[in-house]
C-alpha cells in the first residue's frame, strides 16, 4: 500500500522557568499558565481545522507530557479517547553538562568546554521515529509533541536538506522554528518524502493576525 500519513509536529507550551536556566531533561519544569493557555488555544485551532490525531507520541519530559495530556483531553470525543505514548527518540537535544546553567552561559558553550548533541544524531533519531511511526500507523494522523530544534531538523531532512555542512540550526537554508504551542502538519509518503505542509497557530494567534 502507498497511503499518505499525516504527522502533526507540536512544540510544547511555554515553560515555567523563573530562574531562566537551561533545563533540558531536568525534572520539575511544567508549563506556565501562559503555556497551558496557549496549548488550549492550539486545541481549539485544531478543532476548527477539523484536525484530530488518532494518537499522540511525546518526548518523556514534564512539559511535553503535559502538552500532550491537554491536547488528548480536549480533542477526545465521546467514548473514544486518544491514547498517548512516550518515545525517547523525541527527547530534547542531549546536553547534560549545560543543564541547570543560566541562559547567559549558553551563548558560547563550546568555549566553556561543553558540546551539543550533534545535528546528525538528532536527525538520525528523529528520522528513525518518523519511519517507525509511518510503518506502524500508515494512513493515520499522528500527533508528535517534542522540542523546537528536533522539529526544525526533521522538517529540513524531509525537505531534502544536505546535512554535510550543517552544524547548527543557523546553517539550515530555511529553518522552520516553531514558537511554543505552534504546530506544523505534514503529509508524507511511506518513504518519508513530503507531499504537503501547513503551519498551525494557536487559535488566539489566528484572531490577532486577523485584527492587525
Amino acid at each position: 500500500m502507498n497511503i499518505p500519513t499525516t504527522l502533526l509536529f507540536i512544540r510544547h507550551g511555554q515553560v515555567f522557568n523563573p530562574d531562566e536556566i537551561y533545563y533540558g531533561k531536568l525534572p520539575g519544569f511544567p508549563l506556565s499558565r501562559s503555556g497551558v493557555s496557549t496549548i488550549r488555544n492550539l486545541a481549539q485551532a485544531l478543532k476548527a481545522g477539523e484536525i484530530r490525531p488518532d494518537l499522540f507520541y511525546y518526548s518523556p519530559t514534564q512539559r511535553t507530557r503535559q502538552t500532550s495530556d491537554i491536547l488528548t483531553k480536549m480533542l477526545s470525543s465521546g467514548f473514544r479517547g486518544i491514547q498517548s505514548y512516550p518515545d525517547r527518540r523525541l527527547f530534547d537535544i542531549n546536553n547534560p553538562g549545560l543543564e541547570g546553567r543560566p541562559f547567559s552561559f549558553l551563548s558560547k558553550p563550546r568555549e566553556a568546554g561543553y558540546e551539543w548533541e550533534t545535528v546528525s544524531s538528532v536527525v538520525n533519531r528523529m528520522s528513525s521515529f518518523v519511519f517507525s511511526a509511518i510503518d506502524h500507523h500508515e494512513g493515520q494522523t499522528i500527533g508528535i509533541v517534542t522540542h523546537q530544534y528536533n522539529i526544525a531538523f526533521v522538517l529540513a531532512w524531509m525537505q531534502g536538506e544536505d546535512f554535510k555542512s550543517i552544524k547548527t540550526a543557523r546553517d539550515l537554508k530555511d529553518p522552520i522554528m516553531l514558537e511554543p504551542g505552534e504546530a506544523y502538519q505534514v503529509q508524507v509518503q511511506p518513504s518519508g518524502s513530503l507531499i504537503e505542509a501547513e503551519r498551525i497557530l494557536p487559535y488566539e494567534s489566528h484572531r490577532r493576525s486577523a485584527e492587525y
